[in-house]
């Protein structure tokens, strides 16, 4: 697998204005995300 970051956008997304990078390794995946997002679905730390 590459550690090239690759953005992944669903239609929603692209309406709202909203892109996301997502990075991955041979056997692992993050999404990058802003703090913003988080507080607003309540899953910030």
């Amino acid at each position: 697998m590459s550690s090239i970051p690759s953005v992944t956008n669903t239609p929603d997304d692209l309406i709202a204005g909203r892109k996301y990078t997502f990075h991955a390794d041979g056997g692992h995946g993050w999404l990058e995300v802003n703090r913003t997002d988080l507080v607003a679905l309540d899953i910030a730390d």
